[in-house]
């Protein structure tokens, strides 16, 4: 019986091991999976605790060309085609659309389109420099319509077109002998945007400076000779010796490219602001390094 009770316990104590050893390998392998798991949490908790930044919004895309021209077309409501023709004329690169799209601002500049959608279109000619030739006969008929508001219109495309729109020359001619004030101011920039043509028309440039519209036409005819380059100024400084103070004024504002405040609109103060712009060109002029000839 002693025999077989020692037998048995080396069996009964080899047994109790092996039990002892499966339990560190699993209490090892749930020891192992928790810290995984805390480690995982750790991570996620972190990553919750850091601030999110907010998206930032993306700016709203212009519409798309076809989108405008389609909106552009007779069929829509009057300011429904504004909008169009005004987004259409502030596109920086209209690239291969650019036919098109000059082509449908002619059809909406015609005369059977409501009044404000054709102002619109005129406006959008001189903006996209259209100087194709039918851009310029919708111009032609515009400078020729009853309507003031077409013409200064038209003359407000021309000013922007420029040299390309030389053709017109008789048709703003005509604007500055018009009653109209601001048609005449609008004819006499206008005149100046056509480059080397309008330089023999100073001398009727320099009568407008003396106009009793001293804003409306005055200004701006100063301003349109002084765009002429050196006959143009030939014929400010000339005016700075007139003995109206208005001309004095206007030729010493363009000549320096900006006006004197005025506290007050009367003679006195304009002959005093004219006779204090001419000063300042003296200084300028004297400050100036003398010619090397």
């Amino acid at each position: 019986m002693a025999d077989d009770n020692l037998r048995i316990m080396p069996l009964s104590g080899w047994m109790s091991l092996a039990a002892i050893v499966t339990i560190a390998v699993l209490v090892g392998a749930v020891v192992r999976d928790w810290g995984d798991a805390h480690d995982d949490l750790a991570a996620e908790t972190e990553r919750a605790a850091k601030p999110v930044a907010s998206p930032v919004p993306e700016p709203p895309a212009a519409p798309a060309t076809e989108t405008l021209l389609a909106d552009v077309d007779a069929s829509n409501p009057p300011e429904t085609r504004i909008a169009a023709l005004r987004s259409l004329a502030g596109h920086a690169d209209l690239g291969d659309e650019r036919e098109r799209v000059i082509n449908a601002v002619i059809d909406a500049s015609d005369r059977e389109s409501p009044p404000d959608v054709r102002l619109a279109a005129l406006a959008a000619l001189g903006e996209l420099g259209a100087d194709r030739e039918s851009a310029i006969a919708k111009l032609r008929a515009a400078l020729e319509d009853t309507d003031e508001s077409v013409r200064i219109a038209a003359l407000g495309a021309v000013d922007q077109i420029g040299p390309g729109a030389a053709d017109l020359l008789p048709s703003v001619l005509r604007s500055l002998e018009e009653p109209a004030p601001d048609e005449i101011g609008a004819a006499a920039l206008a005149l100046s945007a056509l480059g080397r043509t309008a330089r023999q028309h100073t001398e009727q440039l320099a009568q407008l400076m003396g106009h009793e519209a001293r804003g409306e036409v005055g200004a701006p005819a100063a301003t349109a000779l002084a765009r002429l380059g050196e006959a143009g100024d030939s014929a400010l400084r000339t005016a700075l010796e007139s003995s109206d103070p208005w001309v004095r004024y206007h030729a010493a504002s363009a000549l320096l490219g900006e006006p004197e405040d005025l506290t007050e609109v009367t003679d006195e103060s304009v002959a005093q602001a004219a006779k204090d712009l001419i000063r300042r060109l003296d200084a300028e002029a004297e400050a100036e390094p003398a010619d090397a000839s």
